[in-house]
């Protein structure tokens, strides 16, 4: 083999290796991430967080009622973050079969509300850059 020939190879093996760390530890594209969602210190009791990754697609966690919210299978990279905490008195829940169900999921005078512009993608200025292969805390302070 001619010496030009293995520096080809050399090269072509460094660009696969390099394409595949960026790609996000094994190519899998996807990662888990988990945080506590908080306003004016306080954690929300009552809502939802999406990231939406460059594909465009929300994905979605409740927030339970010490702040807390996981997901999995975040597309890796950049992620707009949205944070919506509605009413629970003004939420109707629904079964299966699409009935309205009565109970309550918190007590209403926990919840407070926060500033309306978390909740919108043109607003928010919440981003997290999710990678692969590990599990992701982001913690969202808002104010």
């Amino acid at each position: 083999m001619s010496p030009s020939v293995c520096r080809f190879d050399k090269r072509l093996t460094l660009a696969c290796m390099l394409a595949f760390l960026l790609a996000g530890c094994g190519g899998s594209g996807k990662g888990e991430v988990a945080g506590k969602v908080t306003y004016q210190g306080k954690p929300l009791v009552f809502g939802s967080v999406q990231f939406i990754g460059s594909d465009g697609q929300p994905h979605v966690s409740a927030i339970n009622t010490e702040g807390n919210y996981s997901l999995k299978d975040v597309l890796v990279g950049d992620n707009h973050v949205l944070v919506l905490s509605l009413d629970p008195r003004k939420v109707v829940r629904h079964d299966r079969q699409g009935k309205p169900v009565e109970e309550p999921t918190i007590d209403p005078k926990l919840w407070f509300p926060i500033p309306e512009k978390y909740s919108d993608l043109k607003q928010s200025d919440l981003t997290f850059t999710v990678e692969g292969g590990k599990k992701n805390t982001y913690d969202i302070a808002l104010k």
